[in-house]
């Protein structure tokens, strides 16, 4: 940092123009400002101790004057002074710079040396506090309150949960400070300002200094001692010998190793249908609660009110359809408007298709949502049989006792070799999930296509 004794020194050494008398300089701009004195300044801290590093300071915070040009000395000292904001520092990495990062923001970096400070803090036990537990075995656990002594304490269920909490605490913190410790290249410096009391028991831990073995030794210094110490940079000692062949084997056999797994490390934990298959950019419909399309917001909204159509449909009076869309009118399950913006006569002719009458004596499900666990060759295309979670939405599934239909809507002028290809794959993960859920066999898989009442059987 730059010292006052110094800037003092430095602007001895300047010389203000007689334009400019002392009593003006605090009104005046700082771009009016004789640029002498920038010029001493940054002179003289060149020749000190440093001074690279000196003047790259004063040019910052010269930077920084530039935008406040139009204000006088005064207003810009008093808003460094008082302001709430300040002065900006480059937070650029790299070089001969010291990097502040917390234990969370640190996952995955790596620098040559790594000072670890605070470590006498106590780990963040407010969960423990909290007047109510939440637990996914015992649920929501209260305190016991004696409606005779007028008194709460905990029960055994509490007091169990509460020693669960504490123990995900210090697991936590646990991997917090390894994450933390694994940082260093070179070397690693643990420091904090506390006595050397550490608790060696682990599930006693309160600070993070108590997850550091006693067998380690402690350096305890003063803060006197600490302005004294001096640490002197010593070369390192390299020893170099003939290869061992054996060790090198042994050496190339460890470090070369192939996880067996390893194309299953970049499968995703979890994807849906539409997410599986490769979607067109305009005329497909896509339900919006799985992703964002790029469709006119005109033919989302057909997609929307067709879908809704058939799902209040009731499907035991299909020769009634027309009178049950008058019927959704009334109720203002829907509004006429959108009725007249869709194909709504071409579906209801749909409606009249063999594959209806099919399904007229089975159990029916609408908008039924599934989450299966289905191989990723399946899915992804990946070769490997690892399992992945898909999620879906199948618009209309019939069931009986060994046997099942499905149905998708898709809004889509496509033709029927167009619509096949294109969802071939997602009626097959659909048929899948639900021959593993339902222990059925899906018997047949078509499209329903909205624009043009078209059935498109899927084989």
């Amino acid at each position: 940092l730059v010292k006052d004794s110094d800037v003092i020194k430095a602007l001895e050494c300047c010389s203000l123009s007689n334009t400019h008398q002392q009593e003006d300089c605090d009104n005046c701009p700082f771009n009016e400002l004789p640029q002498t004195i920038c010029q001493n300044l940054l002179a003289y801290y060149y020749a000190t101790f440093n001074g690279d590093k000196k003047v790259k300071r004063i040019k910052r915070f010269l930077s920084f004057l530039d935008a406040e040009e139009s204000k006088s000395v005064e207003e810009v000292l008093y808003k460094i002074k008082n302001g709430k904001g300040g002065v900006p520092f480059s937070t650029e990495s790299g070089g001969n710079a010291v990097n502040f990062v917390t234990m969370h923001s640190s996952k995955g970096l790596e620098y040559p040396v790594v000072i670890v400070c605070g470590i006498e803090k106590g780990l963040n036990y407010d969960d423990i506090k909290k007047e109510v537990y939440k637990d996914e075995e015992f649920g929501y656990c209260f305190k016991f309150y004696d409606d005779n002594l007028r008194v709460s304490h905990n029960d055994k269920y509490r007091l169990l949960v509460k020693d669960k909490v504490k123990k995900e605490v210090i697991k936590e913190a646990t991997r917090l400070f390894y994450v933390a410790l694994t940082r260093a290249k070179y070397s690693l410096y643990v420091v904090g300002h506390s006595a050397d009391e550490r608790n060696v028991e682990y599930n006693g831990a309160k600070r993070y200094l108590d997850f550091i073995p006693a067998s380690l030794p402690c350096s305890t210094y003063t803060e006197q001692e600490l302005k004294e110490l001096s640490i002197k940079k010593e070369p390192r000692k390299i020893i170099i010998s003939k290869t061992d062949g054996e060790k090198l084997k042994e050496f190339e056999k460890r470090y070369s190793f192939i996880y067996q797994n390893q194309k299953d490390t970049t499968l995703s934990l979890k994807t849906s249908v539409t997410g599986a298959i490769s979607l067109d950019t305009e005329e497909n419909y896509v339900k919006p609660y799985f992703e964002e399309t790029t469709l006119d917001d005109r033919v989302k909204e057909r997609g929307i009110t067709a879908h809704k159509f058939l799902e209040l449909l009731d499907f035991t009076r299909m020769d009634l359809a027309k009178q049950q869309a008058d019927e959704m009118v009334a109720s203002g399950l829907i509004e006429e408007k959108d009725l007249q913006d869709i194909e709504l006569d071409k579906i209801i002719n749909s409606l009249s298709s063999p594959i209806f009458s099919e399904i007229a004596d089975k159990k029916l499900y609408k908008e039924k949502s599934f989450l299966a666990k289905i191989p990723a060759r399946l899915v992804t295309g990946q070769d490997t049989d690892t399992e992945i979670l898909v999620q879906g939405v199948i618009d209309l599934l019939a069931v009986d006792n060994d046997s099942a239909i499905v149905i998708d809507y898709k809004y889509s002028g496509k033709d029927k070799n167009a619509l096949k290809a294109t969802y071939q794959k997602q009626l097959d993960l659909y048929s899948i999930a639900i021959e593993q859920a339902l222990n059925v066999k899906v018997v047949k898989k078509a499209i329903l296509s909205l624009k043009t009442g078209e059935i498109v059987e899927i084989d």
